[in-house]
C-alpha cells in the first residue's frame, strides 16, 4: 500500500482535539498507548537508508511492518508500506532476530485516529516525548486542502520520521537516552491512557 502523509508539529492537544471537533472530525480508535520496536542489521543499514522494520504493540494488538521509500518529494513522505497483525510480539522478535534482525530503537507515543465522513484521509494525533503531532495521511492534495483548514501552511510540513526528530531533539538535551521513551528512564511523563 503506498502511504503519503506530513506531519504538524502542534501546541496543544487539548486545543486541537477542540478543533478537530469543530471541522467534523471524529474519533475513529481512541487514544491508546503505542509501544515501537524498530528492528535493523548491523550497521543500522536499513534506518540509514529511510527503510523501517517495526513492531508495534498497541493493547492486545501486535503489528509487524516495513516500510520502503517510493518516491521522494520535499513536501510529502510517500512509503511503500506492507503490514500484518501477530498474537505474539515475543514469537515475532525471535523471527526477526532468527533472520538476523537486531533491536535499533524504541520508542512510544499516545496516539488517537480520527476520520471524517466523505474523507479519503485520515488525521493521527500522536503525543510523544519529544512533543505531539498531527500526522494527515492522504493524497497531496486532501493533505494540503486539510492542513490549510486547519491553520498550517506547507511551511509548517514535517517529514522527517520520529528516529531523525528524536535525534535532534538530543543534539539540544545534556541527558542522551537511547530510546525515545515515556517515564524514568523517558523523556518526560504522561499521563495514563484515558
Amino acid at each position: 500500500m503506498r502511504e503519503t502523509e506530513v506531519k504538524l508539529r502542534i501546541a496543544g492537544v487539548e486545543r486541537t482535539r477542540a478543533a478537530l471537533r469543530r471541522f467534523g472530525w471524529r474519533v475513529s480508535r481512541k487514544r491508546h498507548h503505542e509501544r515501537n520496536a524498530v528492528y535493523d542489521r548491523r550497521g543500522n543499514v536499513w534506518l540509514t537508508t529511510g527503510r523501517l522494520l517495526r513492531v508495534r504493540e498497541a493493547g492486545k494488538r501486535c503489528k509487524l511492518t516495513v516500510k520502503l521509500p517510493i518516491e521522494h518529494q520535499e513536501d510529502y513522505k510517500i512509503l511503500e508500506e506492507f503490514e500484518i497483525t501477530a498474537d505474539d510480539p515475543v514469537q515475532l522478535a525471535r523471527i526477526l532476530e532468527a533472520l538476523d534482525f537486531e533491536p535499533a530503537w524504541q520508542y512510544e507515543k499516545f496516539r488517537t485516529e480520527f476520520r471524517k465522513p466523505r474523507e479519503r484521509g485520515k488525521i493521527l494525533l500522536d503525543e510523544t516525548p519529544i512533543g505531539d503531532y498531527l500526522e494527515l495521511e492522504g493524497a497531496p492534495q486532501w493533505i494540503d486542502r486539510t492542513a490549510q483548514r486547519l491553520g498550517f501552511s506547507k511551511e509548517d510540513y514535517v517529514v522527517d520520521t520520529y528516529r531523525s526528530l528524536f535525534v535532534d531533539y538530543l543534539n539540544t538535551k545534556d541527558s542522551k537516552p537511547r530510546d525515545m521513551l515515556f517515564g524514568e528512564k523517558g523523556l518526560r511523563g504522561r499521563p495514563g491512557v484515558g
